[in-house]
């Protein structure tokens, strides 16, 4: 998949999920430096309080891989307003309940954010089928 290819879904994305006014900037880069060997495909950087992104994918990654990479670190910004109010919320607490409630947060957001995209992405069960509206019950078209 070549950068315009990538940039096209990161629009696309990007336009779904409502980040419309987000900077995202896209890289290739080695698989060591998105600890894949935790599991991980892409990472992002995010820079919220002037709403842009950096995700980096590692290389060699299929097409359908790419799309769920942008997917996933997209979400990451899409949920950025509340992970800060939990962390503002958070260390208003006792040492050590802050990094709990840290790391609570942590887990059930990449938990959801796992269970969005696998709703969202073609040929998955729930993709396939999805209508997505603008609240008031107009479809958008989905794109």
């Amino acid at each position: 998949m070549d950068r315009q290819d990538c940039s096209a879904l990161v629009a696309k994305w990007k336009k779904r999920l409502g980040l419309r006014d987000w900077t995202v900037e896209l890289e290739a880069v080695e698989s060591q430096l998105v600890d894949r060997d935790n599991g991980y495909d892409g990472l992002c950087e995010l820079f919220g309080n002037q709403r842009r992104a950096r995700i980096s994918i590692a290389c060699e990654q299929s097409p359908a891989n790419v799309e769920r990479i942008i997917i996933h670190e997209l979400l990451h910004a899409r949920m950025y307003p509340l992970e800060q109010t939990v962390k503002a919320a958070a260390d208003q607490l006792s040492s050590p309940a802050p990094a709990i409630v840290q790391n609570r947060y942590d887990y059930e957001e990449h938990t959801l954010i796992e269970d969005i995209v696998f709703a969202l992405m073609p040929g998955t069960d729930g993709g396939d089928d999805l209508i997505i509206t603008d609240g008031e019950g107009e479809t958008d078209g989905g794109d």
